[in-house]
């Protein structure tokens, strides 16, 4: 479907696999982009139902959170909690029987985001364990965040594909 508008806003229906595999091959790095991206696309649609906006964000806030504030892990959860809010904000907008479990996508995001935490050069020369361990704590880690991406991408899909077809 690539491209489509809702509600006059430009958005992207994203193939699960590839968001998945772009996380993987990027190291997670892709994750940073397609949380700016998704964020920017639900402000977007959100202009639609006029002021106030009901799924504004602050994209740069919202950025920093999951970066430089993921080396700490509130920041990021409280901003990736949020982004889980304007979603099912935007599902019950767009009209969504069953929208997003919030909890479940948090879960994985902040074990996927501890696993990595823990697997970093820095806490390992602290902890005793094995740079084969953190290896594997660092793909389990990706694997979670890769699982969290596509379930999230899936229900901001249905989103766009709802008003799509209401078009």
């Amino acid at each position: 479907m690539g491209v489509v508008e809702a509600r006059g806003a430009r958005v992207r229906v994203r193939r699960l696999w590839a968001v998945a595999l772009l996380l993987v091959v990027t190291g997670g790095l892709y994750y940073w982009i397609w949380y700016w991206r998704v964020n920017r696309e639900l402000r977007e649609y959100g202009r639609a139902f006029g002021p106030p906006n009901p799924l504004e964000v602050d994209l740069r806030r919202s950025l920093l959170a999951v970066t430089l504030g993921g080396l700490v892990l509130v920041p990021a959860a409280v901003s990736v909690g949020r982004t889980f809010e304007r979603i099912t904000r935007a599902e019950r907008l767009s009209g969504a029987a069953r929208p997003l479990s919030a909890g479940a996508g948090l879960a994985l995001f902040v074990v996927a985001l501890a696993l990595s935490l823990v697997a970093t050069p820095i806490v390992l020369d602290v902890v005793p364990i094995s740079p084969h361990v953190g290896t594997a704590l660092s793909v389990v880690a990706l694997l979670l965040l890769g699982a969290k991406l596509a379930y999230t991408q899936h229900h901001v899909n249905e989103i766009w594909r709802r008003e799509h077809a209401r078009a």
